[in-house]
């Protein structure tokens, strides 16, 4: 798509957007703008999500209940502003709650792990930026019962 215009000074101008797919079969788009003879490209850098920290966990067995350390997604690069959601994935022994699913900072809560037992899962957060760009960041998710 291209938009034509004159500025203040009379002056042409236009601006463009190219998309296309990279190597990798991702989608992406470059701006181009026209300022007298010169063209300007710009992008956002790619977009990369780290969860921190990259293990969270609790005891679930004494007092029947656990809720984890936070954990929180950090984006770099794409273009604010950003969307979260997260997910469980691999989720083994019982049920895991995600206390925050939609924002960038989260909780886990479990209840009434048997003593002895385990349960384990990956938090998965898929961050998308305004230009609809997504990346995921994980960590490891833990309860015990009662040591």
């Amino acid at each position: 798509m291209t938009a034509a215009f004159k500025d203040n000074g009379g002056v042409d101008r236009a601006i463009s957007e190219i998309l296309f797919k990279d190597n990798a079969g991702v989608d992406r788009e470059i701006s181009t703008a026209l300022f007298g003879p010169k063209v300007i490209f710009s992008t956002a850098p790619d977009l990369t999500v780290v969860v921190n920290p990259e293990t969270v966990g609790g005891d679930a067995g004494k007092t029947g209940h656990a809720t984890t350390d936070t954990a929180t997604a950090v984006p770099t690069g794409g273009t604010a502003p950003y969307t979260y959601l997260w997910s469980l994935e691999d989720v083994l022994g019982g049920s895991i709650t995600i206390d925050s699913p939609t924002t960038a900072a989260t909780t886990f809560s479990a209840s009434t792990v048997a003593d002895g037992d385990f349960w384990t899962a990956t938090g998965r957060c898929t961050v998308t930026d305004a230009d609809a760009f997504s990346a995921s960041g994980t960590c490891s998710v833990t309860f015990y019962g009662g040591f």
